[in-house]
Order: C-alpha cells, then sequence, then structure tokens
C-alpha cells in the first residue's frame, strides 16, 4: 500500500511526533510505501514567519500545490494526516479530495474542538467553543494574550465554518474513546470515528525490580502536567523525585530538596531513566489524549500513578498495573506515592501485569494490524460508493472501535 504520510511537528516535540514517528516506522517495516509530507514549526523563528503561518493555517496554496505535486507523482492509495497546523492547513484535505484520495486522520489532541487544543483555560477544563462559539478562546486570551487568542479563534472558525474536516476526512481514528466521544459531542458522525489504542516500541526488557531509587515523571514541562500538584506531593512525602523534560517552570527554585529536574532525554537514554524509577508519577490536570509515557513505563514492568482525566483514565486498570487519583489532589496523590514506595512487592506484582498488558494490548504488531485494517476499509468504502447507487452503502454501528 503507498500512504502518503503528513505531518507538521510542533516546536516543542510531544506525544504527536512520538506517534507520527512511530508509525511512520512500523509502516515502512510492514513493507507498504510511505511517501512524507512533513514540516517543523521550529523553523518559524522570526515574527515575519510567524505571521506567514497565521495566513497558512486558515488555508496555504502552497500546501495545496504541495500535496497534489506528491500525488500526482507518487499516486498513493490513501493519505494518513497527523497534525496540519500552522503551516499545512486543511489545504492538504482540499488537495486530496481533488485528487480522489481518501483521508485517515489521527486525531492526538483536541484541535478540531477546540481552538488551543486542549480544552484547558486557567487551569480548568474548558469545552465553550466545542460547539463552534470559537469567540470565547478570544475573549478569554486562552494563548496568553488577546491578539495571538483571537489569531487562533479566527483561523479555527473559518475551518470549522467551512467543515472542512467533515468534507475532507473520510474517517477518523483516536487513540482513545473519551477524545472519540469529543468529536462527537462536536458534530462529527460517530460512523467516522475509529479509535485504535497507541502503542510504544521502548524495549520492554525485563520487568523493573521494585525497588528502584526515585519516583519518576517525564513530559513536557507545562501548567497542564499537573507539575505543581506532584511538588506539593513531594513536600508531604519526602520522596525522592526526578523530573524529566523540557520547558521552565516558574518559581522551580522553590522546589524542595527531593525534587530534581533532570532535564530533557533522548530516546536512547529513557529506558534507563525509566528503569531506576520505583514507579512513574502522570499528574496530568488537563483531558490526556492518551499519555505515551503512561504506556512506556508501562511496557517496561513500571507501575503508574496517574490522574483519572480524559484518555489517560484507559489506559491502564486501577489496582492491577498502576493507581488512579483525582486530578489536581496533591494529598491523594501523596498517599499513593507512598504507598507504593512503601510497598516494593507491590511495585513488582503491578509492574509484571503492567508488562503483560502492554504485549497483550498495545504491541506494534497489533496497532500496525488495525491501523492498516482502517486503511483496508476506508478503500473499500469508497470503492463501494463509487460502485453503489447513492443511498445504498451500509454501515455497522459495531465496527468503529478495533
Amino acid at each position: 500500500m503507498k500512504i502518503l504520510h503528513v505531518h507538521n511537528y510542533h516546536v516543542g516535540r510531544g506525544g504527536m511526533e512520538v506517534i507520527y514517528d512511530y508509525t511512520t516506522r512500523l509502516l515502512r517495516q510492514g513493507g507498504h510505501e510511505v511517501i512524507e509530507m512533513s514540516l517543523d514549526s521550529r523553523s518559524l523563528d522570526s515574527p515575519l514567519k510567524k505571521l506567514g503561518a497565521f495566513g497558512s493555517s486558515v488555508y496555504s496554496i502552497s500546501a495545496y500545490r504541495q500535496a497534489r505535486q506528491l500525488i500526482e507523482t507518487h499516486r498513493p492509495d490513501i493519505a494518513h494526516v497527523h497534525n496540519l497546523y500552522p503551516m499545512f492547513s486543511t489545504s492538504v484535505l482540499s488537495a486530496c479530495r481533488a485528487s480522489g484520495v481518501p483521508v485517515v486522520m489521527n486525531v492526538q489532541d483536541y484541535k478540531l474542538t477546540c481552538p488551543m487544543g486542549q480544552h484547558l483555560r486557567n487551569g480548568s477544563i474548558c469545552t465553550k467553543c466545542m460547539d463552534g462559539s470559537v469567540v470565547w478562546s478570544a475573549i478569554h486570551s486562552c494563548k496568553g494574550g488577546r491578539l495571538t487568542s483571537g489569531a487562533y479563534a479566527i483561523s479555527h472558525g473559518i475551518t470549522r465554518m467551512r467543515r472542512a474536516y467533515h468534507h475532507g476526512v473520510d474517517l477518523f481514528v483516536t487513540p482513545a474513546r473519551f477524545t472519540a466521544d469529543y468529536l462527537v459531542r462536536a458534530g462529527y458522525d460517530p460512523s467516522r470515528i475509529v479509535v485504535i489504542p497507541n502503542m510504544s516500541d521502548l524495549p520492554a526488557g525485563p520487568p523493573a525490580s521494585g525497588d528502584g531509587e526515585y519516583a519518576a515523571f517525564v513530559g513536557r514541562i507545562s501548567p497542564e502536567k499537573g507539575l505543581n500538584v506532584l511538588i506539593d506531593a513531594a513536600r508531604i512525602t519526602n520522596i525522592p523525585i526526578r523530573i524529566a523534560g523540557g520547558g521552565t517552570m516558574p518559581n522551580r527554585e522553590l522546589a524542595p530538596e527531593n525534587v530534581r529536574f533532570v532535564g530533557s532525554l533522548s530516546r536512547e537514554t529513557l529506558p534507563e531513566f525509566y528503569r531506576g524509577a520505583r514507579f512513574i508519577v502522570v499528574p496530568s490536570i488537563w483531558h490526556e489524549v492518551f499519555s505515551i509515557v503512561a504506556l512506556e513505563a508501562l511496557g517496561m514492568g513500571i507501575p503508574v500513578i496517574a490522574s483519572k482525566i480524559g484518555g489517560l483514565a484507559e489506559v491502564f486498570e486501577h489496582e492491577r498495573q498502576g493507581i488512579y487519583v483525582p486530578p489536581g489532589d496533591s494529598q491523594a496523590l501523596a498517599g499513593a506515592m507512598r504507598r507504593l514506595w512503601d510497598d516494593p512487592d507491590a511495585c513488582r506484582q503491578m509492574g509484571r501485569a503492567a508488562r503483560q498488558h502492554v504485549l497483550d494490548n498495545y504491541s506494534p504488531a497489533a496497532f500496525l494490524d488495525r491501523l492498516t485494517a482502517v486503511f483496508q476499509r476506508v478503500l473499500d468504502q469508497r470503492r463501494s460508493r463509487t460502485a453503489e447507487p447513492v443511498g445504498t452503502a451500509k454501515h455497522d454501528p459495531n465496527e468503529n472501535f478495533v
């Protein structure tokens, strides 16, 4: 199968970049031909370039032409779209539609339902723009300033008004049912949404020993990740904490002595960092779409303590592979941390169950099978629509989850 793979890399590399890179490699290893169409937002290193990117986020003629050129040259069977902003825009969908190439879109954030992509405002969950009333994101300065927030609102509003995703995407793939439900609430057709859980390609190795020297956090250092909650819990427990990730944190110097920031780690050094931990903490206060970090830790036989919120609440089973706590509750988090820290046997037992849980449900092979089955489904449906009279196509409501 020939697949046009489309992604605009974010400035701060995150889970979406990990999944895009995983998927690209996995498809190629599976014998498929992958034609990459990618840009990197880190190239927007001047005010003029950023201004140009705003125009591109509304509709990019250059991206349309690039997509048409790639399609004409390589004749892909299908397009697999990841992130389109800010440099591509839905013009890529228009190019695919004009060329007769069906589109599967991987939804790893909330950009289809929220101008800011997070449904988070001032540290609290917000869904005021879900019905299309994007003016709220400008009124509340959700991006940190009226001008920037207004620009995001305009771009999102025009796209919603044009129904560009409704017309340009054959099937949406989300990693969690929670994200799928948000799309349905925003008016997307549930028959065109499929749930495929993410996967991890970090080496599983033997389960962790259960007597690691610290509790660990891995991820972007930003408010929605709940670092303040973790630091409060660290003060309560005095358990040694290691925080790995890029970004800046206000009042970082006020963190207690048992908290140490180790900076960003490469994919090559992450396994060693994970294995040195007794457990991993994912204290997010926003509706995580999934959580690659939680999945990676579980796959290496390390239990996870996580907020029960968003798609994160679907990654593991409470009390079997880890512990869920209420988001934003530092006392509950501290209690769960102290419990596992003081019980290495429980860590080992949860770690063994965690590793098996990932092998059974989140393996690269299972992910590839599910994804290629979705591609084939879309191709078959496209052929069926061209062969059948209008209105005769049938849909099985039970085929939305694979």
